[in-house]
């Protein structure tokens, strides 16, 4: 769960962290903010290619690209579990970091978390 709080963890975006100056700070928050609004679009795009690839390389690059997006995947994926695609769900203990122990969980476990986490998901990453 302690990832959810991590904006820190987005990796593929390779955010330049701030420096002592003042400059710095503003393009790291420039750049934060260039990712964020960003991310939705690229986990609805490569969440319909997750689902309707056949291949597994464009599987495997549509699941990096949500994973690139981290905490911001996961409303996104709460909404494709509402719809009845729980393939997806496979992703959520890379998404959070999980320890390996979490890997094993099955989809019972992870659509359970997303209910019991759903303030959360609302109040800190969709800000509502």
């Amino acid at each position: 769960m302690y990832a959810i709080l991590q904006i820190s963890k987005i990796k593929d975006e390779n955010l330049v962290y701030a420096d002592n100056d003042s400059a710095g700070r503003i393009r790291w928050a420039n750049e934060y903010d260039d990712f964020v609004s960003k991310a939705p679009v690229v986990v609805k795009e490569s969440i319909i290619k997750f689902n309707n690839s056949s291949n597994h390389k464009e599987k495997f690059d549509a699941k990096k690209r949500i994973l690139s997006c981290g905490m911001y995947a996961i409303p996104f994926i709460r909404e494709e579990t509402k719809k009845g695609n729980i393939e997806i769900i496979g992703i959520m203990p890379e998404i959070l970091e999980a320890p390996a122990q979490c890997l094993e969980y099955n989809n019972s476990y992870w659509l359970k978390w997303l209910s019991d986490n759903e303030s959360i998901i609302n109040d800190f990453i969709i800000g509502k």
